[in-house]
């Protein structure tokens, strides 16, 4: 591990300015007009990992294209690890709010990179090909077989990687997942997660007349969507926070006592965010804000749309009003379950006298576990402990990543998510940034865990 170590020390100017070229490329995968930029930002994952000595492919898929590489230990009886990653990034949003331009990486004093990706997800996937880069120059070859799978179009859900992994599944066997996707618990404080929640939803729209209406001709004798819409959202809690769908909780497990002790223990370092969000913590009574988090489903409303929202006054009964709905999941809620309650839900509640259509949300994920003794998850705490110093932290990510049970499903094998971007970084938000400290340190604990893991395995 030495000369591993000593080779990432030394190539880490080098690496930053890698990674800055990669971050050049606006591959913004919701813009078709950026198609050369996405072929671009491919081409460049290819060579990178080509001129590392990886045996490299692009895969077409009926969207944005994916690569695909092998690195092979020299033990033939070696496990496998997948690496997965994405090299598309989210829109900038206005222009104005970014400090320098968002694809001009900048590197400030404290050695931070500034541009659009940089934390999600390119510089966290560039720290594992990093670590195989090391083992592949000093050794020739890593402790294990690694995979990368590095996609270009995690940022618009992923339309077409479940065909790409069904159609490729004996070229992507392999024994673990491992996704740096996901923040530190704090800067120099590193995370482990034991998994996702899981995602469904919906847009239900309320119709009453078939037109606008004249208020001072109809107000009070026809049905105003937007007060029957209202009545029936406010239906969907009762007043301690809890989702009043019938069946919404039948499969949620209950969490871990042990777990419950370490997340209040860890209450006094979120608190500031209540500040930082201008209101305070809310939520299901009998529940940390933490346990809320990672632990409890919600019923969230995204979005409400109905009648006049111009300047000035426009005295309708408007004709229709809609609203978007998505559900968190925690184990073992599955969305198409919880999808079809909630729409049952919302067509018993409707009044007769309006009309109620739901569009459904196909796009939804389950939510995602990994036993908290799996020997992988051990490995990982010895490794970013002994790289940081500090203890990680054990918790769960709030958010939904559908690919990881789609990889237990189809591949059969579990997701070790190793995070290394400030919780801060501003990711999907203008001056997004990534340390290059954190490049260097993640680089090294990805290192040291592909050692950790081939033992793990056995």
């Amino acid at each position: 591990m030495n000369a591993v170590e000593e080779y990432l020390r030394g190539t880490q100017e080098r690496a930053v300015d890698s990674l800055c070229d990669l971050l050049r490329i606006p591959s913004i995968a919701t813009d078709a007009a950026r198609r050369d930029d996405i072929t671009a930002a491919a081409g460049w994952v290819r060579d990178y990992l080509a001129g590392i000595g990886g045996s490299v492919e692009i895969w077409p898929t009926a969207g944005w294209p994916a690569v695909f590489a092998e690195f092979r230990a020299r033990e033939s009886a070696a496990s496998t690890v997948l690496v997965y990653g994405h090299y598309d990034v989210q829109p900038t949003g206005e222009l104005s709010r970014w400090t320098s331009p968002p694809f001009e990486p900048r590197v400030d004093s404290t050695g931070r990179i500034y541009a659009r990706g940089a934390a999600d997800n390119k510089g966290q996937f560039f720290l594992q090909v990093r670590a195989v880069e090391a083992w592949m120059k000093t050794l020739g070859a890593p402790p294990v077989n690694v995979k990368f799978l590095i996609e270009g179009e995690e940022e618009i859900g992923s339309p077409n990687l479940p065909p790409l992994i069904r159609d490729r599944r004996e070229r992507l066997r392999c024994d673990l997942v491992i996704v740096s996707d996901t923040p530190l618990w704090r800067a120099n404080r590193p995370a482990i997660s034991l998994g996702t929640r899981g995602i469904t939803g919906l847009e239900v729209k309320v119709t009453g007349p078939n037109r606008d209406l004249h208020s001072g001709i109809f107000g009070g004798s026809a049905p105003n969507p937007i007060a029957v819409l209202c009545r029936m959202l406010a239906r969907l809690h009762d007043n301690a926070n809890r989702v009043a769908v019938p069946g919404f909780y039948d499969d949620v497990q209950p969490i871990p006592d042990d777990l419950r002790a370490e997340w209040r223990a860890l209450e006094p370092d979120i608190q500031h965010e209540a500040a930082e969000i201008g209101c305070p913590f809310t939520g299901e009574q009998g529940y940390s804000t933490l346990e809320r988090r990672w632990l409890r489903p919600t019923l969230e409303f995204n979005g409400i749309t109905g009648g006049f929202q111009g300047a000035g006054s426009n005295t309708i009964v408007p004709a229709t009003a809609s609203a978007k709905i998505t559900c968190r999941l925690v184990p073992d809620q599955d969305p198409d379950r919880i999808q079809s309650l909630l729409a049952d839900f919302l067509r018993s509640i409707a009044p007769p006298a309006v009309k109620v259509e739901l569009s459904l949300r196909k796009s939804g994920a389950r939510p995602y576990s990994i036993d908290p003794a799996h020997p992988a998850l051990r490995a990982a705490g010895k490794v970013l402990e002994d790289v940081y110093g500090v203890r990680p932290v054990r918790v769960r990510e709030g958010l939904s990543l559908p690919i990881l049970p789609m990889f237990k499903e189809l591949l059969a094998a579990d997701t070790v998510l190793l995070g290394f971007c400030d919780p801060g970084c501003n990711a999907h938000s203008f001056d997004e940034f990534f340390d290059s400290r954190d490049l260097l340190r993640g680089s090294m604990a990805a290192a040291r865990f592909l050692a950790q893991v081939r033992e793990a395995l056995r």
